[in-house]
């Protein structure tokens, strides 16, 4: 059995599981495009090939998958910090977000945990709508927080300037 999470960008944390017999059969088998091999983040033996071990196997990486997790909202957030200093492609706050939704310039959609959930899910499908991604950022980290408080928990990378 082989899982994909969905955390936004593909292939950035696979995972792999099965019995071991399987998962060092996959592994050595020509069954992945190599692009993909090399993001696998971990393998990890489970016992049932059903929803039962599915669990098991997400039950095993959740370290791996929260690290991965972690690490791609602190690029974001550096990405997004570094744009703002430079005079870079970025909005903030609810009613730039909305009119850089409405151009369909946004690439990436920041939106702190704290938001309200139907919102989060709001703002998220209309950024997928139109081909850019959304990451949920959380305020428990410093960077996090500061994001919600400095910019209200809305953020985003733009495909291209909007005014």
């Amino acid at each position: 059995m082989s899982y994909k999470p969905g955390l936004g960008m593909a292939g950035k944390a696979n995972f792999d599981g099965g019995t071991t017999i399987t998962v060092d059969e996959f592994q050595q088998g020509d069954y992945l495009h190599h692009e993909l091999r090399d993001h696998i983040l971990g393998v990890y033996p489970i016992e049932y090939a059903t929803k039962q071990g599915l669990s098991q196997l997400v039950g095993r990486a959740e370290d791996v998958l929260s690290d991965a997790e972690r690490r791609r909202e602190r690029e974001a957030l550096d990405r997004f910090f570094t744009a703002l200093g430079q005079g870079g492609d970025v909005a903030y706050g609810a009613e730039e977000m909305q009119t850089a939704l409405d151009y369909g310039a946004v690439d990436v959609l920041l939106v702190s945990d704290a938001r309200p959930p139907a919102e989060i899910r709001e703002l998220e499908e209309a950024t997928t709508d139109q081909g850019g991604e959304c990451l949920v950022v959380s305020t428990d980290t410093d960077r996090g927080a500061q994001f919600d408080t400095a910019f209200g928990g809305l953020g985003a990378l733009l495909r291209f300037p909007i005014n």
